[in-house]
């Protein structure tokens, strides 16, 4: 026998139809005296009619009482006829299985309802096992109790309901899903309401994993009349519907957690777009800051740059051609005017260079230099201020180690590093120490001195602008914290790198590497 065809499943059809059609085709085709009788399956939504074929082939009661007549047929034709019959049995259950299998899997409606899958397998068992009343109950998965899912013929609930409770009340529900197949059990009321019914068939809906329910057939034959294979014939079908109603399950189920996880993703999409939103608008009022930041601090230091150096040079001339005629005091006063405003323009000339990194204006006129006079040169133009602070500076370049870099750049970051630490040794025999490393690809130059070293909580920060390296430093030794800072960036904008190692009370060490060689 064939299987289902898909073309057979039509959307407005229950699932019963395609499979019961099916069957009637090739029962006609066989030949098999068919008689028509309705039965109406009671659905969730309302009554369906559905015409059933019910076989009139020959079972086994017939065959018996053929084989009370020994002329007849020879004992091993009587068995090969049971044979026979059993087989078929068999195969068309297999058939009917596979069918009702496929079916599920082809089904076309998302929509499908367990209680289509029970119409099947009652309709399918009827056809191979004639009751007089049949029903399933599902398993409520909270309260576990077994609750009526469909009935056939309607109108028959109460009747059946009442002869459950017997059932369960014997024990014999417990039996069958002990077993786990088929029991035939005596009525025990139903048949007091429905004369022709003499014994009931207890069928579990049963999967490895869970009991689905219990299917109830109320027949008309007594428990001895009812063939082994006629059980296993259910027992099969019963397995085949508690798989599809597993399956049907497991989608719904897979569907609700796909609609939440669709909905979790939705909403936290919404939320990060909403997050990434607002993210964007404080980006930009922070880069209009920064922009009016830049913008002020340049105009601001254009606009002090030329009146300091007027200041600066007036204060020259005076010192110069004044120093002769003025007291002490304005000698003194004249010296701290000429120290600020040379701070001053200092300062000034520090922000412009500040903002030209940042913006990346700076054009670098890179060579391949000799260290060695460049530190000679930091220490001549540092010398005075060194003189007055009684530090040693030493150089412990050697004449051989060259570097690729701007020169006029690379004499910035040694003044400006040579600078701190002359200001800030304070010790006794203070010394500012300037030595090179040659790498295979790299020369690392180190500033060193004997000074108050910086306080740990400090040396991740000491490159930040505005950050100075020590609080209890006086007035006289601080910046504004913008020369590390340049330092930085100048070296960065060679292709090195910097950094600090500093102990409280014991010095620091700022370092940096730059290329020996273009790249």
């Amino acid at each position: 026998m064939g299987r289902l065809p898909v073309s057979a499943l039509k959307p407005g059809m229950t699932l019963a139809e395609p499979v019961l059609n099916t069957r009637r085709q090739r029962l006609a085709e066989a030949g098999t005296a068919l008689d028509a009788r309705k039965i109406s399956l009671f659905q969730a939504w309302g009554v369906v009619e559905v015409e059933v074929q019910e076989v009139a082939a020959p079972g086994l009661p017939e065959i018996e009482s053929r084989l009370a007549d020994p002329p007849v047929l020879l004992p091993a034709q009587a068995q090969l006829l049971r044979l026979q019959v059993e087989n078929q049995h068999l195969l068309d259950c297999l058939d009917v299985s596979e069918s009702l299998w496929v079916g599920l899997q082809k089904w076309p409606d998302p929509n499908l309802l367990p209680i289509d899958l029970l119409a099947v397998f009652l309709a399918e068992a009827e056809l191979f096992f004639p009751v007089v009343l049949l029903s399933i109950y599902r398993v409520d998965v909270d309260s576990h109790e077994f609750n009526l899912a469909l009935c056939l013929p309607p109108g028959f609930q109460e009747d059946l309901q009442d002869e459950v409770q017997r059932q369960i009340a014997q024990g014999h529900f417990a039996l069958a899903l002990r077993r786990s197949r088929p029991t035939v059990c005596p009525s025990l009321g139903l048949h007091r309401s429905h004369s022709q019914v003499q014994a009931i068939v207890l069928v579990p809906l049963a999967t490895l994993q869970e009991v689905q329910g219990m299917a109830l057939f109320a027949i008309e034959r007594a428990e001895k009349d009812v063939a082994p294979h006629e059980l296993k014939l259910l027992s099969i079908l019963a397995g085949q519907a508690a798989l599809a109603l597993e399956s049907v399950q497991l989608q719904a189920t897979l569907q609700q957690q796909r609609a939440g996880l669709e909905e979790k993703v939705h909403q936290r999409t919404t939320e990060l777009e909403a997050e990434l939103k607002k993210a964007l608008e404080a980006n930009e009022r922070l880069a209009l800051v920064d922009r009016m930041r830049e913008s002020l601090l340049a105009m601001a230091s254009h606009e002090l740059r030329t009146p300091l150096s007027s200041i600066l040079g007036s204060l020259e001339i005076i010192g110069e051609e004044w120093s002769e005629r003025l007291p002490s005091e304005g000698l003194q006063l004249l010296e701290i005017c000429k120290r600020n405003s040379s701070m001053l323009l200092s300062l000034v000339s520090d922000l412009l260079e500040v903002a030209a990194l940042r913006k990346e204006r700076l054009i670098l006129h890179r060579s391949l230099i000799a260290l060695s006079p460049l530190v000679e040169q930091t220490f001549a133009a540092l010398a005075p201020l060194a003189q007055a602070s009684s530090v040693s500076l030493l150089n412990a370049v050697s004449p051989d180690v060259k570097v690729y870099a701007d020169p006029q750049r690379l004499q910035q970051v040694l003044q400006n590093l040579v600078h701190n630490a002359i200001k800030f040794s304070q010790q006794e025999g203070p010394y500012v120490r300037v030595s090179a490393v040659e790498e295979a690809e790299r020369v690392i130059v180190s500033v060193a001195d004997n000074g108050r070293g910086i306080a740990p909580a400090l040396i991740g920060r000491v490159f930040e602008p505005f950050v100075q390296g020590d609080d209890s430093y006086t007035p006289s030794t601080r910046g504004v914290g913008l020369g590390l800072t340049i330092c930085k960036s100048l070296v960065e904008r060679h292709g090195g790198t910097i950094w600090v190692e500093s102990e409280p009370g014991k010095g620091s060490q700022f370092s940096f590497a730059l290329p020996r060689t273009a790249a």
